[in-house]
Order: structure tokens, then sequence, then C-alpha cells
């Protein structure tokens, strides 16, 4: 009884962020859900092996880690650059009548559209950490944690990434890129 309490509460907790980075990482709410929903499922299942107190770090770690293996079983492919306007993630929730939950919409103003398509391009772990730290405001010591990678190697990821991401800006979108970077 005590576990699912606790565990109730964790979940609470983290439940948006966790659905937040796979969405932000999936852009597909449905497979975001899934993938979500299986990162809790495994906090369930290895509850007594996890402190409690380095929780949040252990569930954007398996978070994390599903995402990419979600994406490598799906054969999608990452690194694409692909025009806001063919994908239908942007669209979803304009239609009232959708069905959509708005608990979880996410209003983007086409400059943020821009932005999130050019995060795309980026390899799997640069697009990692720039989501994390710059989309929903993690700490990089946090995200070295999160991540069990080397302060340092996250920092000049990070640095690296908003240079391909200016880059890839410039390239696609040299109206807006001042904007931005």
């Amino acid at each position: 009884m005590r576990k699912r309490i606790q565990y109730k509460k964790v979940l609470k907790a983290h439940q948006d962020r966790i659905y937040g980075y796979a969405l932000y990482f999936l852009r597909n709410r449905d497979d975001a859900s899934d993938v979500a929903q299986e990162t809790f499922i495994r906090l369930w299942n290895h509850w007594q092996t996890i402190d409690l107190e380095n929780v949040s770090a252990w569930l954007m770690r398996v978070n994390h880690h599903l995402c990419i293996d979600y994406v490598r079983k799906r054969k999608l492919n990452t690194k694409r650059f692909t025009s806001i306007h063919d994908d239908p993630f942007w669209d979803v929730g304009d239609d009232v009548n959708s069905g959509y939950n708005p608990e979880y919409a996410y209003q983007f103003t086409e400059l943020q559209k821009i932005l999130l398509t050019a995060l795309d391009a980026l390899p799997e772990q640069t697009k990692s950490i720039m989501i994390m730290h710059y989309v929903q405001g993690i700490k990089l010591t946090d995200i070295s944690e999160m991540m069990a990678m080397n302060l340092n190697t996250v920092k000049v990821t990070a640095l690296r990434g908003r240079k391909q991401l200016k880059e890839l800006m410039e390239k696609h979108y040299p109206e807006v890129t001042e904007a931005f970077l």
C-alpha cells in the first residue's frame, strides 16, 4: 500500500515532464504517450532498486533511452529536415472537434514551429540535450546526471547544438534566424 501511494506521488510530480520530453522528441502524441507509459511501468517494476531522491534523473534517463529505442524500432529518420507544413504534428489540435486533449495542447507560433523542425534535424543526443535544457529548462548539471554524461560533454554538446541549429536555420529560414539565435 505504501509503495502505491509513493508511486502515485512520483507519477503526479513527473508525468508532464516525461510526456513533454517524449512529445518533443518523437513529435507524435500517441507515441509519446506510449513511451511515457512504458517509463512509468519500468518505474513500478524497478521500484525497490531506485533511490527515490534521484528518481527524477532515473525517469528522464529511462524516458530518453525509450525515445531513442522507439525511433530506432520504427526506423524513423530523425536527422531529416522536413517542412513544418508537411508534418501532421503541427496540425493536431487546430480542429476543436478533433477530440484532442487540451491539457496537452501546445500553442506554437510559426517561429516555434520552425525552431522545433530544426531541432528535429539534429543528432539524437544533441537534440535531447537541447530539448531538456532550452525547452524544458533543465539545468546542464541535472542533464549530466540524467544522461549519465560528463558535465563538460553536456556543455560542449549544448554549445555545438546551438551552432548547428543556427546553421540549419540560416540555411532553411534565413529570415527568422535572428529572432532565435
